[in-house]
């Protein structure tokens, strides 16, 4: 029977369903299998690779802001020169 009742000097790790002596244990300290390494390899290159689009995102922002500033500038200096006879009429 797989479910024994030992004595009460033993500790039960289960007291309502007693020691069972054959369930399955396993073996977390064993990672050297193929899947636990290949499963290794692709969390470390998804890692790299999220690494290198944060790193490009980086970039691609740096780079526009850098090209478009001027024009952001140029507009929004256009925009008070042709706001300004609205505002004088407004508030004047």
């Amino acid at each position: 029977m797989a479910f024994q009742q030992y004595p009460q000097q033993h500790p039960q790790p289960f007291a309502t369903f007693g020691y069972c002596d054959s369930y399955f244990v396993e073996n977390h300290e064993d990672d050297d299998g193929i899947y636990v390494r290949a499963a290794a390899e692709r969390e470390r290159a998804r890692g790299v690779a999220k690494l290198r689009q944060k790193a490009l995102a980086e970039e691609l922002s740096r780079t526009t802001a850098e090209e478009y500033q001027e024009d952001v500038l140029d507009h929004m200096e256009h925009m008070e020169v042709s706001d300004v006879p609205a505002m004088i009429i407004v508030f004047g």
